[in-house]
């Protein structure tokens, strides 16, 4: 048995399109997205932002930020890894 693969996921891109924003999509989705990390016994769920996407949203749903790069991708912005450990 693959543990590694067991123990992993890997959500590479969601997004929720502006004109649906605000509706409660983008959290159901990753409730749903959390419910099968936990389905599959995983653990914590590690995710990329940038700050003129999403990360409050990940904020206020449990993730805590674990790093950042200034000025990435350009000079006005940053991206944010956060991170979110599943409890059973």
């Amino acid at each position: 048995m693959n543990t590694l693969k067991k123990l992993s996921s890997l959500v590479l891109t969601y997004q929720v399109d502006k004109s649906l924003r605000g509706n409660g999509y983008g959290k159901e989705l990753l409730n749903r997205i959390e419910k099968i990390a936990r389905e599959n016994r995983c653990k914590l769920i590690q995710l990329d932002t940038f700050s003129f996407q999403a990360p409050n949203f990940y904020q206020k749903n449990g993730y805590e930020i674990v790093g950042l790069i200034e000025e990435h991708p350009n000079k006005e912005n940053q991206q944010y890894y956060l991170k979110k450990k599943l409890t059973y």
